[in-house]
Order: structure tokens, then sequence, then C-alpha cells
């Protein structure tokens, strides 16, 4: 159900009560498509290692880069752009894409054979109070102890709180609302060598989210200088969309910004972090007024029996800001644990999957440190470039499409990729 909604959002609910179902938008799968791909290329203001290697040229699908992050120790590079342009989701600036590079090196590769399992970071989990609080004329990072930057566990702490399962099957909230749901997580308080024994227990350790170690690590490297970059840009477009929205009036629509991830490969599961990291520990702060409004508006909408989907505080309406993954030939990342945690905080995520693609089907069970599960919705294209697409496939269909095993290398390419989605069209 669609309370914001108008030709001036180019038909993007920016409101919504009630159960929330991602649509996968064709178009928008061959623009990032063409975004991950520019991630293999040199960013501006970064000197390349392999002079062989061109640079990135965004202009060219509707990008102005931000800002671009390359960690020499584990080899890996990503960048943050803003639209230039209105696009088929929003209008000029008002969209934020961060895309993470693949492998291309032996540094890469050694990050993709480690696989084995280790807990998920409680600074991505969203334990407690969120950490980055983008306001409209500021940013505000809550971290006096220096805990959210740190990957090991601090030493001060004696006991941490721990997320051991989620019992709601379905979300109860959507992107654009609060990110904050408790009562959809059970939290037990233990001392840290009583998590240890039980993060080694076999049985115990399906009932925490774990991650595959290579990949948690290398985002660990870069997390820092990513949200250095990406918070500012996000606090500047909040800002004047609402400086837009309070001087159209209150029966306006509120068009919040809106942050695409993506990536191929190893880029993919990077995403997938990031997204989970922005969705628990983000939130968008409106002003008291605008929240006001809001307030308002529901009542009107629910007949005076007003659903509020979102938090107040002194500060106003604290929103979760809308985010979207769309990932290209990506890996399993995490356990089934993981994969419940995930589809939670970010319920707008396709894994678009190459018919046949080898790299899709990583780690398995005869290559890995536990019993991986992919994360978000399938998105399964044709290798034949017929231009058939399956949007989160059954059992049975792709039980009837076992001609096709995911054995090939050369279905793992970004120009298959590219070649696939085309046909559709």
């Amino acid at each position: 159900q669609d309370l914001h909604t108008d030709a001036n959002t180019k038909g993007r609910g920016v409101v919504s009560v009630g159960p929330y179902t991602p649509v996968f938008c064709l178009e928008i799968a061959c623009w990032l498509n063409e975004a991950s791909w520019q991630a293999y290329y040199t960013p501006v203001g970064i000197t390349p290692l392999d002079p062989d290697v061109p640079a990135m040229h965004l202009e060219g699908i509707g990008l102005r880069l931000e800002g671009a992050v390359y960690d020499e120790s584990t080899d890996t590079q990503a960048y943050v752009a803003t639209n230039l342009a209105a696009q088929v989701d929003g209008d000029e600036d008002t969209i934020i894409v961060v895309a993470f590079r693949g492998s291309t090196s032996p540094t890469n590769l050694q990050t993709d054979l480690k696989s084995r399992q280790v807990p998920l970071l409680d600074q991505l989990t969203g334990i407690g109070v969120s950490p980055f609080s983008i306001f409209t004329d500021r940013v505000e990072v809550n971290d006096d102890d220096g805990w959210i930057w740190q990957t090991p566990e601090p030493e001060s702490k004696e006991s941490l709180q721990c997320v051991v399962s989620w019992v709601s099957p379905k979300p109860t909230w959507v992107p654009g609302i609060c990110s904050r749901h408790e009562e959809d997580s059970k939290l037990l308080t233990v001392s840290k060598g009583a998590r240890r024994i039980l993060q080694a227990t076999p049985v115990a350790r399906d009932s925490f989210p774990l991650v595959h170690d290579g990949f948690q690590e290398v985002y660990s490297h870069i997390r820092r200088k990513l949200l250095d970059i990406l918070l500012p840009v996000l606090q500047r477009q909040l800002g004047r969309v609402v400086r837009e929205g309070q001087s159209r009036g209150e029966r306006e629509p509120l068009a919040l910004p809106k942050i695409y991830c993506t990536g191929h490969s190893l880029g993919g599961s990077l995403a997938q972090l990031l997204a989970l990291d922005l969705a628990n520990n983000c939130g968008l702060m409106l002003p008291t007024q605008l929240s006001s409004t809001l307030e308002h508006f529901y009542d009107a909408e629910m007949g005076g029996k007003p659903s509020k989907p979102s938090t107040t505080s002194q500060s106003g309406l604290r929103l979760q800001p809308p985010i979207a993954v769309y990932t290209f030939g990506q890996p399993r990342i995490g356990n089934k644990a993981f994969s419940r945690l995930y589809k939670q905080r970010v319920p707008h995520t396709f894994r678009v999957v190459n018919e046949g693609d080898a790299i899709t089907a990583m780690p398995n069970r005869l290559f890995c440190g536990g019993v991986y599960k992919h994360s978000g919705l399938e998105v399964l294209l044709d290798e034949g470039q017929t231009g058939n697409i399956l949007v989160g496939p059954t059992v049975v269909e792709t039980l009837f499409r076992f001609h096709q095993m995911r054995t090939s290398v050369l279905a793992h390419t970004m120009q298959r990729y590219r070649d696939c989605l085309e046909c559709a069209f």
C-alpha cells in the first residue's frame, strides 16, 4: 500500500505499510551491471599498480565519481558514485551507487580460498544503538570508545549481547521505515568465554550468523574508508531532499535518497556485507516538523488508527535508508543464520546468476569450512542467451534445468552476464 506516490517521484512508493515485496527491474540490473564492470578499471585519483588498466568512465552510464577506495594489502577496490541526471529510479543526485571489484589477482584468490566460517562481527550485526546518524546538516558517529571500527572484540567488555536467532519468518518493516525491531530477534547476554565455547560447538554454531572468513576480513579492511566517503554524500542528498520537501508543502511526497550496492563475483559478496552494515547501523534523522507531518499523514490514511512503523526521538523521526542490492555471479557468504538475518534486514536483494556459472556454487560442501547458504532472491539467466529469466526459481524449476550444471567458468565473465541480460530486451 503506497502512501506517498505521484508523478514527482516517478512512481516510487516512498513510505509503505504492510508486507514488502521486492520487484526485480531489468533496466536497473543492466545499469548496475555496467557499474560493476567499471569497478574493474582505475578510478580517478588512484595510482594503478598495473599501467595497462585504463581509467574508468562513469559519465557514459550517468554516474559521477564521489570517491574511491583501494586497499593494497588485500588488493580490494571499490567506488562511490551518484547519478548525474534523472534515472529510471530517481531524480538527479538522489541515487548512490557503491560498486566493488571482483577477483583479478592472486591476492584476491587467496581471499576466496579462506572459506572457513567465522562469527559475523558484532559491528555488522547491529546490536545496541546505531552508530551512524545522518542529519540534514551533519553526520554523527557514536564511537566514544572506538569499538565500532575495531575488528577484534574489545577487551574492556566482559560480556556481550549476541543475536542467537530470528523468530519472525517475514520482516515486519520495509526499507525507508525504521531499522530497529528488537522484537524480531532474541538477544542473549553472555560472557566472551562462553560465547567462544558456543561458537565452537557444532550444534550451537547454526544459531550464530557465520560468514566467509576471507570476505569479512577484506570488508573490515576497507569499511572505514568506504563509510567516510559514503556517509557525507548521503547527508548532502538528505539535506537537499528535506529542504525541497519543506518548500513544497505538507502533502507533497518525500523521496529519500536510495543506495544501490553492486558488484561482480567477490565484489558481490562485499556489496552484501556493506548493505547489511548500512541497514543495521545507519539511520536517517528527519526534522521534528517533518516527522509530525508524516504522523498526521498516517492518522488520516489509516482511518484514525495510526500505524507508525518508525521511532521518534527528540531529534525527530529515524528512518532506515532505502537499500537495494544487485549482484552478479556472487559466491555464497554465510550460513543459514546469516541468510535469515540478511533477508530480514535487506529484503531488496537480487543475485543475478548466469546458468552454469561455477563460481555461484562455491563454497560447496566439498570445499568449504562449513555449510553455506545463499542470501537474497536468485535471478536465473538462460545461458543460451534466449532472453528467458527466472526470478526466484522454485525447486521444481531448478530441477528440470539439470542439464545446465554449474561447472562453467566462461559463464562467470562480465561479458556473458551483459549479453544474457540484454537478450531479454
